[in-house]
């Protein structure tokens, strides 16, 4: 509804750009409707990559053996994909911890931006798809585990900053990339 409406506003300017007089207006004018113009089909873009996405992998989905994960203990699972994996040349699967953390912009309005920092703890990357998972990759699941650290904090998302696990799968191929994030649920107790 919104690129509806920017297209709309995008298409009067337009019209009255160009039946403006020559003025400091009417170049005025052209400049900002050429601007909405470009982001208009950046939005186009990333939806249609968004469809693709949804259409070549389904909705991916991650099933947890056991939850909540205790620090010191297994992340242990299968990644699902409804499609299979088949078409990815490559997945690189990465366990990070990710802080959230508010940072000043030194800029004209000295705002507060959320910066995200994540900690890498383990990664695994599969370069032959086919060859290494056999019949699962083509099945559409990963089996995954990885070890959370002994001092390995908890999740906690309400906390300013926030603090959480994620489990990011990766995979490379021609056209549209699989990419997607899972939230690992890590709690010391209940």
């Amino acid at each position: 509804m919104g690129l509806l409406m920017v297209g709309c506003f995008t298409a009067i300017s337009t019209w009255v750009s160009m039946t403006a007089p020559a003025s400091g207006v009417r170049y005025f004018l052209w400049t900002m409707t050429g601007v909405m113009y470009l982001v208009q089909l950046a939005v186009v873009i990333w939806i249609v990559r968004a469809v693709l996405s949804a259409v070549r992998y389904g909705s991916p989905r991650m099933v947890y053996e056991s939850m909540p994960v205790r620090p010191g203990g297994m992340v242990t699972g299968t990644v699902m994909c409804p499609r299979g994996f088949r078409m990815l040349d490559r997945i690189s699967i990465t366990l990070r911890y990710v802080v959230e953390s508010f940072e000043h912009v030194s800029n004209q309005n000295s705002k507060k931006q959320i910066v995200c920092r994540g900690k890498v703890h383990d990664s695994w990357v599969i370069d032959d798809v086919s060859a290494q998972l056999g019949g699962f990759g083509t099945e559409g699941q990963i089996p995954i585990a990885f070890l959370i650290p002994e001092d390995g904090e908890d999740t906690n998302a309400s906390a300013r900053p926030a603090r959480f696990w994620d489990l990011e799968v990766r995979g490379e191929a021609k056209g549209v990339d699989f990419v997607h994030r899972f939230a690992v649920p890590v709690y010391s107790e209940i």
